[in-house]
């Protein structure tokens, strides 16, 4: 099997499923634009940002915003999906009730769209905070000259198990210190999500 399809058959078959037909849908000017945007969302996906990292070293230096835009690559793709899956997830009543109070569309947004795709933006940001500390662990193994990645790289050279555990340790309870505040804000945020509820729920039992 060529490479070029020895790729495409392995991801296929870890999804379970191969490619499916779906029936062809005329797409207006406004469809065309948000279809060429998410291609360019998911070709900077797909992109291995190990690949990219080397770039951004050569483009902005050896600091700290290589790392930071390696994280924000990473990061950035939950997020932007599951803000998009609850802005189209809004109620039909709801937007009829707007429409039926001759609301403009900017008031839609505001009054129905925005609030039922904020626990979906809390969603993706947990997803995200996650896989930002492993974009920025990404940059400081690339790149960097400090930082907890370029620690544990260093521990893995000199055969230094314990620092490397120590420094992985660390990741991991930054990792979760930063899932639990983004918990928290959701909980004061956006009370009436069905997470927060299950949550609450929960905890008094």
């Amino acid at each position: 099997m060529p490479a070029s399809a020895y790729t495409p058959a392995s991801v296929s078959a870890g999804n379970g499923h191969g490619p499916r037909p779906q029936a062809a849908r005329p797409l207006g000017v406004a469809g065309l634009c948000a279809l060429a945007l998410a291609l360019i969302w998911v070709v900077a996906q797909l992109v291995p940002k190990v690949a990219i990292a080397p770039i951004l070293l050569i483009w902005f230096g050896y600091g700290l915003l290589p790392k930071i835009l390696i994280a924000f690559l990473v990061a950035f793709f939950p997020i932007v999906v599951n803000v998009a899956s609850g802005l189209a997830a809004v109620e039909r009543e709801l937007l009829d009730l707007g429409h039926s109070l001759e609301a403009t569309r900017w008031q839609i947004f505001w009054k129905f769209r925005m609030p039922t795709a904020l626990p979906e933006l809390f969603s993706g940001m947990k997803i995200a905070i996650t896989l930002a500390v492993i974009g920025a662990v990404i940059g400081e193994f690339v790149g960097g000259n400090r930082g907890l990645g370029y620690l544990i790289l260093i521990a893995n050279q000199d055969l230094d198990t314990p620092l490397a555990f120590a420094a992985l340790l660390i990741l991991s309870v930054v990792g979760i210190v930063l899932y639990a505040l983004i918990e928290l804000a959701e909980r004061l945020l956006i009370p009436w999500s069905a997470s927060v509820h299950h949550y609450l729920e929960a905890e008094r039992a």
